[in-house]
């Protein structure tokens, strides 16, 4: 269940009121003591006292007879600037304000107790002060002279206040300590802004006849005032109300003429986004623009302590909900980091966090109001200081499993899952503290060699291949290529967990459709034939290589051994049950789909399978990353996404053993002894220099591909090297040329980027989605083809794996891959 904001406020609240009864809940003694002992019997100095005496008497009596003390706090300020006074006169001076305020507020109470209106006499007992509150000097317990009215006497306390907050910031650091913090000063001053509180809130109690007051004036002497600030609150509200029917409608056309241009550049692609943006947040922008206008219109004496404290609650939580609009904004665009498979995990968190901050700056801003920057205000600091502890253990209950599985992909640790997830209290969030800083410290590293490696990889595979000319050194052989390339050698520990956790789902005859998503050469179909081969029923392995759903189904049909004139319901179910098979595994699910109208709807048969099987079923279905994005944006994931297995990008460690066993399989033993690896990529805790180029060139591998083992395959092929000896040796991996694709036109780029999103996809799809004319496209494909970037099999066009990574990156870069960002490719 959310928490909701108001709920937190109210436990804030709750804090602060039994913060405040625990100090007037003090024994009777000690409260005397506590909050009525003058400060003279704290530090005195007389010759700062004469000091202040001589230098910063109270300035001549203002127009109702109060002393000018704002004048008398800039002089202070002036003179504590140029050394005329000292840090210990400061705290002297705070001491007389502190004592002025004591009396000040035990004089409006008694004021307040007597009177029926906020123009009454300030009526005061100086003999009961006296009485009940020994030890000050005679002439404290006397109103200031002009102070006659409960209002005058609201007005000086305010005034008072604030020079004593002015005069906090001057004082030594060890005193502000002392009165904002948890001794009996800070309690002391702690309690008088809490009383300052109460005592405003029976004022503004006091003070709000008057509004009735002045409106009933206003109806009788001045009608037309009053009805101008009707007439322009149901103007506000009229309009307000056309505004948001007309808005919607309004983005909506201009949403659709953008959608209607072609070519669709970055220009119309960046203000479709942006029009999107504006439609979600346009609600809470709305009702803040309304409330702040209404606002402004209740104009009335009595109102102000109302309309400014409701002003400031009605922003902060304006505010936050437009932040959770955005953040749930930018989970649904996919952008901003908070796509893919841990989505609802950080949303829930950014909530969280945004929640905690709204309430953190609503608590500041309204004590800030009502007594200023004092001790008040430093306690909601320490507050919410404390508040930071179940806030981070929250996180990390929330993150708890999600941290593990990350660590086992990085490090495979042999810590059986069943112990980490039955982890509670404590133990749960320290052994969730400390994965996260193994997480942490290892994103850095990685984060740091991938910077390094994009400065110097260029200059460094230039000039290995100079060295390589030199020394006469040939290229391989196709055999050896295609034993590296081509290979059914995985490495068993790569998504472990996930296989784990399909396979459990399996063997204990649970239904659902989970859909294995990842880029191109991931293993997305070694992931499956895996799964298939672990579990302890039958499977069926079907391909969607030919893009047909009729073709899928009577393949679906031919392996339960049955044709399609038989293949009712219930002879589909009985087969399935009969012949034991718990799993079909459908691969490359993606090529059903076309980006094109009505290309959705070999996808919407197979759900219709779907239905018709009812005996426990897992379909697995392995979807290409890009095309799985491009189908989340055309709200068609429902069809393969009820359950989600994203695979990840391998780490370097994964892909240095993943070539090794490569090339044992394929028998060779390359030579790294002589090859120049740039120094930040060495393993320099290595004895062997062999060793140490080794490690260097697997960083760079791994790097260049971004974790893609197939990747990783072809760039290690295309290093080795025949030299004079028929020794194979390494050289450094060679970045590609892209400056032409950088410099390509949008036309091209468009064509590439529907080519990413489909996989494999027809030259007359392209011109459907596109909407270009035939011979553009032709040049286009005869072009990206001629330079390497495009292959054609079989009438379908699809990006080349010596250009895949480069292409991809760069498509990501300029926004024209939906939902993937550069880092992430």
């Amino acid at each position: 269940m959310p928490i909701r904001p108001v709920y937190l406020l109210a436990s804030l609240l709750i804090a602060l009121l039994t913060l405040s009864a625990m100090v007037y809940a003090a024994p009777a003694g000690q409260q005397q003591s506590l909050l009525v002992t003058p400060s003279a019997s704290a530090e005195t100095n007389t010759a700062s006292e004469l000091a202040i005496k001589q230098n910063l008497a109270p300035a001549k009596t203002a127009n109702k007879g109060s002393p000018n003390r704002k004048e008398q706090l800039a002089n202070f300020k002036q003179q504590l600037a140029n050394f005329k006074v000292s840090t210990n006169d400061a705290n002297n001076y705070f001491e007389q304000l502190r004592d002025e305020v004591r009396m000040r507020l035990w004089q409006f109470e008694m004021a307040l107790d007597s009177a029926n209106g906020v123009y009454d006499a300030a009526i005061v007992d100086t003999a009961q002060l006296e009485s009940d509150h020994p030890g000050f000097a005679k002439a404290m317990y006397q109103l200031p002279k002009g102070i006659v009215t409960v209002d005058q006497l609201y007005n000086d306390l305010l005034e008072l206040y604030a020079v004593r907050n002015g005069a906090l910031q001057l004082v030594s650091s060890a005193r502000r300590q002392q009165a904002t913090g948890a001794a009996l000063m800070g309690m002391q001053e702690l309690r008088s802004e809490f009383d300052l509180i109460k005592l405003n809130l029976r004022y503004q109690t006091l003070k709000l006849p008057q509004a009735y007051l002045q409106l009933q004036d206003m109806l009788i002497q001045a009608p037309v005032a009053l009805l101008w600030i009707v007439i322009q609150f149901l103007l506000v509200i009229l309009v307000f109300r056309w505004w948001r029917n007309w808005l919607p409608g309004t983005l909506q056309k201009m949403r659709a003429s953008l959608l209607s241009i072609r070519p669709r550049t970055q220009e119309v692609v960046s203000r479709l986004r942006g029009l999107w943006y504006v439609d979600q947040v346009r609600a809470p922008i709305e009702w803040l623009l309304l409330f702040g206008f209404l606002f402004s219109l209740l104009q009335f004496d009595g109102l102000e302590f109302v309309r400014e404290t409701a002003a400031i609650i009605v922003q902060w939580v304006l505010f936050a909900w437009i932040a959770v609009v955005l953040l749930n904004a930018l989970a649904a665009r996919g952008a901003g980091g908070l796509a893919g498979e841990t989505a609802k995990l950080r949303l829930h968190s950014m909530r969280l966090i945004a929640i905690w901050l709204m309430l953190l700056g609503l608590s500041v801003d309204l004590v800030d109001n009502l007594v200023g920057d004092a001790a008040l205000i430093s306690w909601i600091w320490r507050i919410f200081q404390l508040l930071t502890f179940p806030l981070v253990f929250r996180l990390l209950s929330i993150w708890h499993m999600e941290l593990y599985i990350r660590l086992q992909r990085e490090s495979e640790p042999e810590v059986p899952e069943d112990i980490y997830a039955a982890q509670r209290g404590v133990k749960r969030w320290l052994g969730s503290a400390k994965v996260g800083s193994l997480l942490l410290t290892s994103w850095l590293r990685s984060s740091l060699l991938k910077r390094i490696d994009n400065l110097d990889a260029s200059g460094a595979a230039g000039s290995d291949k100079t060295a390589n000319n030199e020394e006469q050194l040939e290229p391989t052989s196709s055999d050896i290529h295609q034993a590296l390339r081509h290979s059914d050698e995985v490495l068993p520990r790569y998504s472990r967990t996930e296989r784990r956790q399909l396979i459990e789902r399996i063997n204990a005859d649970e239904s659902g459709v989970v859909s294995i998503v990842g880029e191109r050469g991931i293993g997305k179909s070694l992931f499956l034939n895996q799964v298939a081969e672990a579990h302890n029923h039958n499977s069926i392995r079907i391909d969607c290589r030919r893009g047909s759903f009729d073709i899928v189904s009577a393949e679906f049909l031919r392996q339960l051994g049955l044709s399609d004139i038989e293949a009712t319901d219930d002879i589909i179910n009985e087969a399935l049950s009969k012949q034991d098979i718990r799993l079909v595994a459908i691969h490359n699910i993606h090529l059903l789909a076309r980006p094109v109208m009505g290309g959705l709807t070999e996808l919407a048969k197979l759900t219709d399978l779907f239905v018709r099987v009812n005996v426990p079923l897992i379909w697995a279905m392995s979807v290409d990353r890009y095309a799985y994005h491009f189908m989340n944006q055309a709200r068609a994931d429902y069809y393969v996404a009820e359950s989600i297995i994203h695979l990840r990008s391998w780490t370097e460690e994964q892909i240095g053993d993943l070539i090794e066993k490569r090339c044992e399989s394929a028998g060779i033993e390359p030579d790294f002894s002589k090859v120049r690896v740039p120094r930040q990529h060495m393993d320099t805790e290595q004895d062997v220099i062999e060793e140490r180029n080794r490690a260097g060139i697997y960083a760079m591998i791994s790097s260049l591909s971004r974790g893609n083992p197939s990747i990783a395959m072809r760039l290690f092929a295309e290093c080795l090297r025949v030299d004079n000896k028929g020794k194979l040796r390494v050289s450094l991996p060679a970045n590609l040329d892209a400056q032409s694709l950088e410099n390509a036109s949008i036309n091209m780029l468009l064509v590439l980027r529907v080519i990413a999103q489909s996989e494999l996809i027809s030259i007359a799809d392209i011109k459907r989605n596109l909407r270009f004319d035939q011979p553009v496209i032709e040049a286009t494909l005869n072009f990206t083809v001629l330079a390497g970037w495009v292959e054609h099999q079989d009438g379908l066009y699809r990006i080349t794996w010596p250009w895949f990574r480069t292409i991809t990156r760069i498509l990501a870069r300029k926004n024209l891959l939906a939902g993937v960002r550069e880092e992430a490719v």
